[in-house]
């Protein structure tokens, strides 16, 4: 009897890859209420473990803490409800508003002798689909609270199993006195990128959203609110969020609202993702810039925004499941940084 361990082909493994993706967007549906419950219990376990270490039994601490997240989640529901149902009521007026006075803004710069196709211009911007953008988005977010019932349930068993999952992965693995240590890593790793993102985009949304309520820009914590989901969303997410505010800002304040709504979101960006978020995350994800941006296209066809919002945890899961296979390393090495790759290439021995 052959007792070597046999490789799959990686031709095999691609193709599973392909029939599991396909599964997964005929699934969709289930499939992001699922991780929706992952990502929320990922988060909840570390509240969940500090009640346990102060002495409070495991089943009362899954309760508070989800008693926790029902309220949070409640609140958030009641204002995702009002702001949609007022800010979709009057899309039409706002994209005739911005429209005006975008056109009021050409036709000063034509009289100053720059020559601008208007029509080209507003085609471009196109400030009704970047409104019609947040209402659908707002209400996609509101679908899923819907489901929340169905989510927490599954949050509540997760949270209640954690215990059993380490003997589990170790029942799985071949070697585990060697596959366990990666895995730990791996996991401890998307634990605290989870972990951290969502206090840093929980301080961003509160920061945005008083700011803008400040100078009086309508929907100011609905505003917060998207700036705290699209933060989740790498490199271009902040972007994404202060777009619509800055319109909302033009129509309610005019031109010097949209670059106090700028300043707003530039400085609260700079400050809290490039000083305050990589000097508490500390060592960097282990995945190369390109694939960031990729990954955030590639699970957004996949799941929708919620895989956006998830991109990057399922990318290093991707990468943890590359890297468990010989055939499949490569993979894992693309999606890496390149300092990763001189690591392995000094391991061998090889100049780098």
């Amino acid at each position: 009897m052959n007792s070597q361990k046999r490789e799959i082909p990686t031709i095999v493994i691609l193709a599973a890859i392909v029939i599991v993706l396909g599964g997964v967007i005929y699934s969709s549906e289930i499939v992001t209420q699922f991780l929706m419950a992952l990502f929320i219990a990922v988060i909840a376990s570390k509240p969940v473990g500090y009640l346990e270490k102060k002495g409070v039994p495991g089943a009362v601490a899954v309760g508070i803490v989800i008693v926790v997240i029902v309220a949070v989640t409640s609140s958030l529901g009641g204002l995702i409800g009002t702001s949609v149902a007022r800010f979709s009521s009057n899309l039409d007026a706002y994209d005739t508003k911005v429209t005006s006075g975008l056109q009021s803004v050409f036709a000063l710069a034509h009289d100053f002798g720059f020559n601008i196709s208007t029509e080209g211009l507003l085609s471009a911007i196109s400030p009704g689909t970047v409104m019609n953008f947040t209402a659908g988005l707002l209400n996609g977010l509101g679908s899923l609270m819907g489901n929340m019932a169905m989510i927490l349930l599954i949050v509540a068993f997760m949270l209640g199993e954690t215990s059993s999952y380490g003997v589990k992965l170790k029942a799985i693995v071949v070697n585990p006195d060697v596959s366990m240590v990666g895995i730990t890593t791996a996991m401890n790793q998307i634990n605290q990128y989870l972990g951290i993102k969502t206090l840093t985009s929980l301080a961003t949304g509160l920061i945005v959203g008083i700011l803008l309520w400040a100078i009086k820009v309508d929907f100011p914590f609905m505003w917060g609110l998207i700036a705290f989901l699209m933060n989740y969303i790498p490199n271009i997410g902040s972007i994404l969020a202060a777009i619509p505010a800055m319109l909302m800002a033009f129509i309610n304040l005019g031109g010097a609202g949209v670059l106090w709504t700028a300043g707003i979101y530039l400085a609260v960006n700079m400050i809290v993702g490039n000083i305050v978020e990589p000097k508490i995350m500390g060592k960097g994800l282990g995945i190369s810039t390109l694939v960031v941006m990729l990954s955030l296209i590639f699970w957004g066809w996949i799941l929708g925004t919620i895989g956006m919002f998830l991109s990057i945890p399922l990318t290093l899961a991707a990468k943890i499941a590359f890297e468990s296979q010989e055939s499949t390393r490569w993979i894992a090495v693309l999606l890496g940084t390149e300092e990763d790759a001189k690591n392995i290439l000094r391991e061998r021995g090889e100049e780098v």
